[in-house]
């Protein structure tokens, strides 16, 4: 009798223990990754939760994951500087295929972005300079990303692998989206839904203080246009720091984009 009340008891313990595993396994995800609380379990959400697990870098998932984009081929050389501040910069020297790295510019994202993740598995690289690493920013022919473990060298090509980066963004609105755009004080610009068209789904959750935004309305002013970080946002609204920024009312996305890239 005895040990059947053992038998039973540990059975009953190992059915508490499972169902709790299978109801809570997810929430310990989200208490791991709580900046990302506020996005529902989908299969692209997935994607960016299973990247960020791989890689364990401090990204903020705003958007969803869209794809690893490559840059240059075995051919495309290198030089790599470690300038200090766990800082490293790969610069393209003009031999090689073009990787073509850009700065951002209106409408358009750098290549590879500020704020996207980076693999470099280049052949000829000291292993120090390849792995996954986090892009701080962009210029002409050269970006920069955090890696503690950077050394300098010169005259590098990619040979057998590559440099691929995955960035991620959201779209909002369509091109019947509407906005009246404002200047409260200063240089602040407020781009404010006027409930003509289609929803874009502007509140302090989709667009957080710090993310960044890519503004390409074709009926905006083009001083209106651009890639800026957010200031402050809310229900139907965001706002910006533009110093060039022009007040005007009922304007539509059109054929452009609103784009949300996270931080």
């Amino acid at each position: 009798m005895k040990y059947r009340h053992i038998t039973t008891a540990i059975l009953i313990t190992a059915i508490v223990l499972f169902a709790a595993f299978f109801i809570h396994g997810p929430k310990r995800v989200e208490a791991q990754y709580s900046h990302v609380t506020d996005r529902t379990y989908s299969a692209v959400t997935e994607t960016c939760f299973a990247l960020k697990m791989t890689t364990v870098l401090p990204y903020d998932f705003t958007g969803c994951d869209i794809g690893a984009v490559a840059i240059g081929d075995a051919t495309t050389q290198f030089d790599i500087t470690a300038p200090g501040g766990d800082v490293c910069t790969y610069t393209y020297d003009d031999t090689g295929l073009d990787p073509a790295i850009t700065a951002d510019m209106p409408g358009a994202a750098a290549s590879p972005p500020a704020g996207s993740i980076v693999e470099i598995a280049a052949q000829n690289f000291a292993a120090g300079n390849n792995g996954f690493f986090l892009v701080t920013a962009s210029a002409s022919k050269v970006f920069s990303v955090t890696n503690a473990a950077c050394s300098a060298e010169d005259d590098k090509t990619i040979g057998t692998g590559d440099i691929s980066y995955r960035s991620w963004e959201r779209t909002f609105g369509g091109p019947t989206t509407q906005f009246d755009i404002s200047n409260p004080t200063g240089t602040t610009f407020r781009y404010t839904f006027d409930d003509t068209g289609t929803v874009p789904g502007i509140n302090s959750s989709t667009f957080r203080i710090g993310d960044r935004v890519s503004i390409a309305g074709a009926a905006f002013d083009y001083r209106n246009n651009g890639n800026f970080t957010l200031t402050g946002s809310g229900d139907t609204y965001f706002e910006v720091t533009n110093a060039s920024g022009q007040a005007e009312t009922n304007v539509t996305i059109g054929i452009g984009s609103l784009k949300n890239r996270g931080q």
